[in-house]
């Protein structure tokens, strides 16, 4: 059974092609058809090896196997050659919570069930993307700033299995967190405060090529004003520009949100 917090996948990949921001891109592009990544009838793409801190280069010169965004669709870098259209198919993932049947993290092994769950649903549905809910029906008692043996740590193992599957992206979403305004655990908004939280999830995934970063789940359901929504994700996205600049890393896609739960893009 899918509840509606735990989102059919669909919805998430339409938040992904539509609602993308990651500018930028090789000056010569040729379109090769929706196979290769998408999980189409072409070869899986390279996830890409992770780089090394000092690269220097640009969204222009990604490495292979980054994603980056061009006009109104989503490309990976290749090793040689043009860059293909990439389209993910997958599924949705709740993070150690369990959609709340671990709401106080008391499971014992969990970040191995997780692991177990990501490896098995790879290896037997053959995704080519994955998007985790951060925080996920925690009620916003946790960050991944606090105690990072708790939460932290394991879940960056568990999005970094993903990386071990070539050809299959994360897409990594802060879902809730204790530095968030929520009306309930679904609508969280990112405030000034979750600036720190957003740098610390670049620092823990800065050189994986395989993970985008969602900015918010449904920030706000109906209740707030386009233009105050677009300015705060604007402002998440130049948080993670900037530290991305900073450790000298090739940029990551970010997925922003809509209006209206997500729904007007």
């Amino acid at each position: 059974m899918l509840l509606r917090r735990c989102l059919p996948f669909g919805l998430a990949a339409a938040a992904l092609s539509c609602a993308l921001s990651n500018a930028g891109g090789p000056e010569h592009e040729s379109e090769r058809g929706l196979g290769g990544a998408s999980g189409g009838n072409g070869p899986p793409q390279d996830a890409g090896a992770e780089v090394g801190p000092g690269w220097s280069g640009t969204d222009a010169g990604a490495p292979s196997g980054w994603l980056f965004t061009r006009g109104n669709k989503v490309y990976v870098a290749g090793a040689s050659g043009p860059a293909a259209v990439w389209v993910g198919r997958g599924f949705n993932i709740d993070d150690m919570f369990f959609c709340g049947y671990n709401a106080g993290l008391t499971m014992p092994n969990a970040e191995q069930a997780m692991m177990t769950l990501v490896d098995t649903a790879i290896t037997t549905w053959k995704p080519t993307f994955l998007r985790f809910s951060l925080s996920m029906s925690s009620y916003a008692r946790t960050s991944w700033t606090g105690d990072a043996a708790q939460y932290k740590t394991p879940m960056t193992n568990v999005v970094r299995e993903v990386g071990k599957f070539p050809g299959v992206y994360a897409l990594v979403t802060l879902r809730s967190d204790v530095s968030m305004t929520c009306a309930d655990d679904a609508t969280c908004l990112p405030t000034p405060a979750t600036d720190a939280v957003y740098v610390a999830l670049v620092d823990s995934f800065a050189r994986a090529p395989f993970v985008a970063f969602g900015v918010a789940n449904e920030p706000g359901g109906n209740a707030v004003p386009s233009a105050t929504l677009a300015d705060k994700m604007m402002h998440v996205v130049s948080v993670v520009r900037a530290e991305e600049d900073r450790l000298g890393v090739p940029h990551h896609i970010v997925s922003v949100q809509g209006t209206n739960w997500t729904s007007d893009i």
